[in-house]
């Protein structure tokens, strides 16, 4: 999933995932979510469905928003500046910045979870 974060300052390529997939088992396994319902079919389940749920979140976001994923793009931007990932990820690593995406009256974030079931 590549993406583009809409702020006032230097937007950041956000397709850490497939760069660090390689070296960060984390970002390896959100990778594999989208091929979920094709491993359960060859696994041999029957009636095998999938569904992403989107969970939104828009500015002002709520404490427990604000510092969930304050924290989570912290920690990502330190994963990113490590391996040299392509961008201005500085902007994520103090939550309370005011250049942090996540200060932008006009801030968005959204996450997708995925659901496959299956039986046998």
């Amino acid at each position: 999933m590549t993406s583009r974060v809409p702020c006032h300052c230097q937007c950041v390529d956000l397709d850490f995932f497939r760069l660090a997939a390689d070296s960060q088992a984390y970002a390896k396994q959100l990778l594999r979510s989208r091929g979920l319902y094709g491993w359960m079919a060859k696994a041999g389940l029957l009636a095998v469905r999938q569904e992403t749920v989107l969970i939104e979140h828009f500015a002002p976001f709520s404490p427990a928003a604000k510092r969930f994923y304050g924290s989570s793009c912290a920690q990502i931007a330190r994963q990113a500046l490590d391996i040299g990932a392509p961008g201005n990820w500085s902007i994520f690593l103090d939550p309370d910045a005011p250049a942090n995406p996540l200060n932008d009256p006009h801030g968005y974030i959204c996450e997708g979870n995925v659901l496959a079931t299956g039986a046998r």
